[in-house]
Parts: structure tokens; C-alpha cells; sequence
């Protein structure tokens, strides 16, 4: 009798055990050659740390690596179709601006939609998502687009501004062929940043973009589902919308290369590398940026980006620059091969080149941008009942109500005690302040000195100093809701739990806590009893500086705050973020988070872990060495297998239980925790062990994935990168994975048609269930029919 390997289903439970080993290794390579590019171009002091290790774990992830042992994303026939129908229609545009002209389609800040043109900017977002043209929705296909596994070219280098005014153009169609009176808006961070918390923005409620607090469950998005399970915000908790600064520093480049790649002077005026902190503001799904289009607030925000650039290329214009011909050609500008000038556009527009993207022809005729929404002293209308004037260091400036102060205005204009304006949206004027006298502090980013307060006059508009942040709201604890989605699955059993001990010392920016030190009788109250000035060989041993933070910084008077701990994948999809209470009060104090990582029950787990404070400044790891029983310096990133000693638990609980051993008396193990961060608001840079970290010189290839039917001349371009390789569970491979349904709920990943033998000695995980596995087994050949299964290609 002839017998194949054949899959069979096992509906039993793979127990290991609950207890591993924990091993500081170097960074990834990717991820260590950009930090320390930030090392040659920038201090510490110049520019917030969080912002240079958000960019370089998002680089990490975008670019193709080995060591990440999960499948490719993928498009489906359908969905390649689909995009492929939407780009004829955008080419059609150009081919046909002379018969347009008077078609030009304006975008307006969203704010300054009418009622009804919110509405049906709102529905045609939902329609989108519910549309399919196969599976998954037709958002989705769009928005699965937006990953380095498809599209290399579209962050990282000097076509990021390019590719991503086509791909606006792409939704926007998208949104048009539903209701062909929408236009895509923008969304001016800069309306929200000044606010006292701009997490209290009416853009973050039920009647306009949703809540911004964990799963999304109203607005145009409300309960949508995403590949990584809920749609998810986190706003305000970490990062920093657009300062007036950082835009100014952008328009006012005569040059692209100025602006453009990741390369030199980005932390002062690059295009990309300030839009990503807007990405981490927003949280959740945003923070990540092969995630970060599930969420309809991406094309808002970059079609904010889209507009900074265009005000930047008008400027160029004036000074005389040749724009349509001012793409750099200098490898060194302009980043990796994929962002070189001749290299294909992309898969939006293969009929073209990167340099085309810069082309005045690109935008010129087909729509434009209405200037974002002011105010002066003569004129304090801001044009839109959804913002206010007030008074900013001197400065008029348009700010977003609350969702609870643009409720009161619609009630008074109703009731008639509020005069509306004569346009589309009634009112915008300045309200006298409710607490006038309220004292508030000034920082500047880096001599954070407070000023004294200024008395209001109540019959002027509100003058504010910025930031606000003696205000209550301004330093809520907010919690975090992390995805648990890790290579996909999306449940907490696919996570463990590592300890991390948190060593901060005091915040410069908090100068003085009311409790003093008493002699002979007299209270002193120049330095608090907590302060480092109190203690002056502490002050020595500690030697504070002033590294950059966001300018918009939670303080408390009580003296509690923030460390933020987070666990990116290195080996695997997925990140975790937690942070723990401290006591900025004494001048050292320690605390302890728990996060979680990919259990590593079916291999090792790589991940990187860091901290920072709610400022953005980056505290410094240590690993603890298992024969010394000391902390070391160490990258911060780690191994975890399922070997001894005892480093992780499965559970929350279980992590807690060994830290403290609750049995009796509790005793604090202070060995079962591996990893230390001290928050000690140094000079130093805070990835010191990375700048001697060994990096080879690699030379691997990638290819762009080739669609059937796409038209126009195909190029493949040649990275120094690494390719990435599939894992099957427990060995890694090459190859195309393959989704393949066994029956009895199960569906396993593997190599080859579904009706191929399965590899012999190897357990298959049921990637659809937890705690689910498949095992080959000898049978008879018509006995192998009953298993194998028609073939379903990943989408």
C-alpha cells in the first residue's frame, strides 16, 4: 500500500514549561545603524529621545530582515484588481487636466467643513469599509497597501513626500467613486497642539473622529475590526502633534534635499521625521506604521503633510528653484536605492519614476489646499464654530474647542446669547476664559525656567502662555490598551510577562515641592527637603543635564509620575506598552512595570525594550548578569527561550507572585528581574552600547512583489538589506506560505500547494485558534484525500 505524509488535526493542548531564560543580545543591525546615524548628526540635548527611537524601530520594521520569522503581507487578486482600477482612474486625471479646470478639487482643514460635508466625508469613509470586492473590505485593501512588505519605497528617503500625495490621490478616488462630492480634508495638529490637553479635542468625540481612548467605538469609524483585532488610539499618552516651529523650519527650505531623507539635519526641518511623532500621539494602530492606515485619521494627517510640503515648494518657488527638478541625486541625500531618482515610483504608478513624484504636474490642476483656519486681533473669527481665538505669547492663533465647549456654544447661539458668523459654519469668535486668573508655566524646550504669571483682562481674549500644564486634565493618568496581537493572533495567551525595574531621578522640570527642612524653629523654604540643592554630594554623584523633551510635559504637583515601558517584536509582529508610577519628588526613586512579550513556547523570542518619561527623554538599560548577580549596561534588546533560570511567567499574576514571593511575608526578589532602566535626565547618549556594537557589511537583494496587470515598464531595485524569511513554528525556511484549512477549525501555514505532503517530524499551529496544533501522520493514500485541502492564497 502507498502511504503520503498527510496532515491530520490534534485537538490537543502543547503544555510547556512555565519558566525560561532571559539574554541580552546587540540590536538588529537596522535598527543599531540608525541610531547611531542620529549619533553623528545630533545630541541628545537637540532633539527628544523618543522621537529618534520611535523613528528607528519603524525603520527596523519597514525595511525587509531576517530575523522576523512571520509571513509577508500580501494583496489579493482581487484587491490588486481593485487598486489597479482606482490608479487608471487618477492617471486618467492628468491626461485630462484641460477639460478640469474648473473641477480643481479644494481640501479644507476638517474643522472647516460644513455640516453636511462632514457628513458625507463621514459616510463615504464608512461605505468604504463595508464595500468589498472580495475579502477584506475595500479599505482595507487600500490601507493594507501602506507596508514595507509591498512598498518599500514609501518611507525612509526623499520619496516619502512623493509617494504619499499619489497615495492620497488613490483614497481620495477611492472616497469619490461612493459620493463624488467628497474631498479628502486635512488635519491641522496645530489647532489641537496649544490647547490645555489636546486629547480633549471635539475631534476626539462621537460627532466627528471618534474617541481616542482605546478601542474606537464611535465615529465614522466605530467598532471596525483591523488584521491586529480592534481599531485602537492611545491619544496624548506619548509623542507630540506639529509645533509652530517645527513648520516654520520646514517652508521656510528653499531646497527638497532640505527637507527630504533620513540622512542630515532631519531632527531640524525633515519632512518625515516630524510626522511620525504625530503617528505616536495618536497611538494604537497610528503609532505603527505598517498599521498606521487602518486608521481613517492617517489620510488627514497626511494630507497635512501633503499641504506643509506644497507651502514649502511655494517658497522654493519664490526664491527661483526649479522645483519640477529638484530631487537630489546624491545617494548619500536621498536614502536607499529605492529612493534613488531613476528608481520605479512604485506599484501606484510603475509609467513613472521617483523624480516624477516632485513634479508641479503631480498636484497643479487636479486640487489644491485652502489655507489653514486664523484669527487677529481686529478679526478673532476663525471661521468654524468649532474653534476659538485666543491670545498665544503675544500671538493670535486659532485653537479646537472641547467637545463639551463646542455643546455650550451651540446652546447659547440657539438660545441667542452667542453671535454666529456668515459662514457655513457659525461662529468661531473668542470667549472670555472661565478661570482668567489661573497661573501657568512656560518651558522652553531646552531652559525650562518658569515665567510669571500674567493677569487677563477679561474683557480681551484669552492670553495664554504654552504649554499649559498646570491644569488637572493635563496630567490624567490615561490607560493604555495594547492589541495582544502578535504574529497575528490576537489573544493574551500568546504573550508572557517579564518584570522591568525602573530607576528614575528626580525631573529637573520639577523645581520645588512645598515641604522644607526646619531650623532652629524656621521653616526654609528656598529648596524642598526632597531637592537635590538640599544635598550637595548627592547632587555631585547624580549630575543631572537637560536632554530635550516634547514642549508639552505632564507634571504634578503631587510629584507622581510617568516611566513608559514598551517591548517591540524584533523576531515576531506585535508590541506592548505599559508604564509605571514614580515619585519625581525624592531624588532617586525606584518602581517596578510588568510588559509582555510573544511567548516563546514554539521558539525563541526576540524583542528590544525600552523607557522614557511623558517628555520623550530615554532612560538609559541595564541587563542583570546571572554570575555577578549586578546590572550592566546592555542595548536593552533580549533573547527568551524556554530554558532556565525562572525570568518570565505566563501571566500577569504568576509575574507577580515569583517578583514578590507572597507566601508569608512578602519578599522582594530582586534577582528575578533582568532588565533596569535608570531615568537619570543625563547628557549622555542613552544608547551608549550601540555605538560599538558590531555591524557587517551585508549585501542581500529584495524585490518588489510584480502584480498580474499592471501596466508599464517593471524595474527591480537592489538593497543592502537582508531578506526576509518565513517560519513555520519551529524551523525557518524559504519559500511562499501557504493558507491551507485542514476541517475541524484548523488552518496551518506551509510551503507548497495544500495538497503537497506535509514535512515529516514537524507540528503545525493552527493559526486561527490558541493552544492548537496539527501533526503529520502515515496514512493510506485515499485516506490522504480526506486532509488535503483546495489551495487559498494569503491576502
Amino acid at each position: 500500500m502507498t502511504y503520503v505524509s498527510v496532515c491530520l488535526l490534534a485537538l490537543c493542548v502543547l503544555f510547556m514549561k512555565t519558566d525560561g531564560l532571559l539574554q541580552s543580545r546587540d540590536l538588529p543591525i537596522e535598527m543599531a545603524k540608525c541610531l547611531n546615524r542620529f549619533y553623528s548628526s545630533c545630541t541628545i540635548e537637540e532633539e527628544v529621545g523618543l522621537s529618534i527611537l520611535h523613528n528607528c524601530i519603524q525603520e527596523y520594521k519597514w525595511k525587509p530582515n531576517r530575523e522576523r520569522q512571520y509571513p509577508e503581507k500580501r494583496l489579493s487578486p482581487e484587491g490588486q484588481r481593485y487598486l489597479e482600477g482606482l490608479t487608471r482612474k487618477v492617471r486618467s486625471l492628468h491626461t485630462s487636466r484641460g477639460k478640469r479646470q474648473a473641477a480643481v478639487r479644494r481640501r479644507k482643514e476638517y474643522r472647516m467643513l460644513s455640516a453636511n460635508e462632514r457628513a458625507r466625508y463621514h459616510n463615504a469613509v464608512r461605505r468604504l469599509k463595508q464595500s468589498t470586492g472580495g475579502e477584506p473590505s475595500r479599505y482595507d485593501t487600500i490601507s493594507s497597501f501602506h507596508t514595507g512588505d509591498i512598498e518599500q519605497t514609501a518611507h525612509f528617503g526623499c520619496h516619502f513626500a512623493g509617494f504619499h500625495r499619489e497615495y492620497l490621490k488613490v483614497y481620495e478616488m477611492a472616497l469619490q467613486e461612493i459620493d463624488p462630492t467628497v474631498t479628502l480634508p486635512y488635519w491641522d495638529s496645530l489647532l489641537d497642539q496649544y490647547m490645555d490637553d489636546s486629547a480633549s479635542s471635539l475631534m476626539f468625540s462621537p460627532q466627528f473622529m471618534g474617541n481616542g481612548n482605546g478601542e474606537v467605538t464611535s465615529g465614522p469609524a466605530a467598532n471596525w475590526q483591523t488584521e491586529t483585532g480592534p481599531l485602537r488610539r492611545n491619544v496624548g499618552v506619548e509623542g507630540e502633534l506639529y509645533l509652530y516651529e517645527e513648520i516654520q523650519n520646514i517652508t521656510t527650505r528653499t531646497r527638497f534635499v532640505e527637507i527630504c531623507g533620513m540622512t542630515r539635519d532631519m531632527e531640524n526641518h525633515g519632512l518625515e521625521f516630524h510626522h511620525g511623532d504625530i503617528h505616536l500621539w495618536v497611538g494604537g494602530n497610528m503609532a505603527e506604521l505598517n498599521t498606521a492606515a487602518d486608521d481613517p485619521l492617517f489620510w488627514m494627517h497626511h494630507a497635512n503633510v501633503d499641504r506643509i510640503w506644497e507651502l514649502q515648494r511655494q517658497n522654493a518657488l519664490r526664491a527661483g528653484v526649479d522645483i519640477d527638478n529638484d530631487y537630489p541625486t546624491n545617494p548619500e541625500d536621498y536614502g536607499n536605492e529605492f529612493h534613488a531618482p531613476d528608481a520605479e515610483f512604485g506599484l501606484l504608478r510603475p509609467d513613472l519614476t521617483v523624480r516624477d513624484g516632485v513634479r508641479r504636474n503631480m498636484m497643479d490642476g487636479l486640487y489644491m489646499y485652502e489655507p489653514s483656519p486664523t484669527c487677529s486681533a481686529r478679526s478673532m473669527d476663525c471661521g468654524s464654530n468649532q474653534l476659538r481665538c485666543v491670545q498665544l505669547n503675544g500671538n493670535y492663533i486659532c485653537i479646537s474647542k472641547t467637545l463639551r465647549e463646542y455643546q455650550r456654544d451651540l446652546e447659547e447661539e440657539r438660545n441667542g446669547q452667542r453671535p454666529g458668523t456668515n459662514n457655513n459654519n457659525n461662529g468661531g469668535v473668542s470667549r472670555r476664559p472661565t478661570f482668567p486668573w489661573v497661573n501657568t508655566r512656560w518651558f522652553n524646550r531646552n531652559n525650562r525656567i518658569p515665567s510669571p504669571p500674567q493677569l487677563v483682562n477679561p474683557e480681551a481674549p484669552e492670553q495664554l502662555t504654552y504649554p499649559l500644564i498646570d491644569q488637572c486634565s493635563a496630567f490624567e493618568y490615561k490607560p493604555i490598551q495594547n492589541s495582544f496581537c502578535a504574529n497575528g493572533r490576537k489573544d493574551i495567551k500568546e504573550w508572557v510577562y517579564i518584570p522591568v525595574r525602573v530607576i528614575t531621578q528626580r525631573d529637573p522640570s520639577f523645581t520645588k515641592y512645598d515641604s522644607y527642612p526646619v531650623r532652629s524653629g524656621n521653616i526654609r523654604s528656598g529648596s524642598d527637603i526632597y531637592s537635590l540643592n538640599t544635598y550637595t554630594k548627592l547632587k555631585s554623584a547624580l549630575n543631572p543635564g537637560r536632554p530635550d523633551c516634547y514642549q508639552k510635559c505632564k507634571s504634578s504637583q503631587t510629584g507622581a509620575g510617568e516611566v513608559f515601558v514598551r517591548t517591540d517584536g524584533i523576531s515576531y509582529s506585535g508590541t506592548y506598552q505599559e508604564y509605571a508610577i514614580v515619585d519625581q519628588r525624592l531624588p532617586v526613586s525606584v518602581s517596578v512595570a510588568y510588559v509582555a512579550v510573544k511567548t516563546p513556547i514554539r521558539g525563541k523570542t526576540s524583542a528590544v525594550v525600552s523607557a522614557y518619561d511623558s517628555c520623550g527623554r530615554v532612560c538609559r538599560p541595564s541587563c542583570l548578569n546571572l554570575r555577578t548577580k549586578k546590572y550592566e549596561p546592555c542595548s536593552g534588546a533580549i533573547d527568551i527561550t524556554t530554558k532556565l533560570p525562572h525570568l518570565y511567567a505566563y501571566s500577569l499574576g504568576d509575574s507577580i507572585m515569583k517578583l514578590y514571593e507572597l507566601d508569608g511575608f512578602p519578599q522582594f526578589n530582586e534577582n528575578e528581574i533582568f532588565l533596569s532602566f535608570f531615568c537619570d535626565y543625563s547628557n549622555k547618549w542613552p544608547w551608549q552600547t550601540v555605538i560599538n556594537q558590531h555591524i557587517p557589511q551585508q549585501s542581500f537583494s529584495w524585490t518588489r512583489p510584480t502584480y498580474p496587470g499592471i501596466e508599464g515598464p517593471r524595474r527591480t531595485a537592489q538593497q543592502t538589506s537582508p531578506v526576509r524569511t518565513k517560519f513555520n513554528g519551529a524551523t525557518s525556511f524559504a519559500g511562499t506560505l501557504n493558507k491551507c484549512d485542514l476541517g475541524n477549525g484548523c488552518i496551518i501555514q506551509k510551503t507548497g500547494p495544500c495538497t503537497s505532503p506535509c514535512s515529516e517530524n514537524q507540528i503545525y499551529e493552527c493559526t486561527n485558534s490558541c493552544n492548537k496544533f496539527a501533526r503529520w501522520k502515515r496514512r493510506s493514500a485515499w485516506n490522504a484525500q480526506k486532509s488535503a485541502m483546495a489551495y487559498r492564497g494569503t491576502s
